[in-house]
């Protein structure tokens, strides 16, 4: 009987602990080209990915942005979920900003998101363009 309330007592807390984690950050990675790592677009993701935690908690959850000039113009947003705090909000754009490149190396276009956040970025213009997937 002890060990019948053993298991049961394991089971519950391992069932609440994996409510407790956080969910896994889905990502596409488009086949629409690649750029090599040292290149200007490659400089203008990196500078854009790395300002957008702090614009779009700056800005209230969401910001959109490009930087440089083609065909090197890289286009970026970031979307908070509107009941995030600032500082929730910056830790996960921070998170995908580092996780995108590394789950969508070279990639010239990928978006990632999850419970929280959403950050996207294209060689193309991305904003006021309404597209069905992803």
């Amino acid at each position: 009987m002890c060990n019948s309330s053993l298991i049961t007592i394991t089971l519950a807390f391992l069932i609440s602990l994996s409510l407790c984690l956080p969910l896994a950050q889905p990502e596409l990675c488009s086949n629409t080209g690649t750029f090599s790592t040292n290149s200007t677009y490659a400089n203008n993701l990196n500078l854009l990915l790395s300002s957008l935690p702090s614009n779009v908690t700056a800005n209230g959850g969401f910001y959109n942005t490009s930087s440089g000039q083609d065909p090197n113009k890289v286009y970026a947003l970031a979307l908070c979920r509107g009941d995030l705090d600032t500082g929730k909000c910056y830790t996960c754009t921070n998170t995908s900003s580092l996780d995108i490149t590394k789950q969508c190396p070279d990639q010239k276009e990928a978006i990632i998101w999850g419970g929280e956040c959403i950050l996207r970025y294209s060689n193309r213009n991305i904003f006021g363009i309404m597209e069905v997937a992803p």
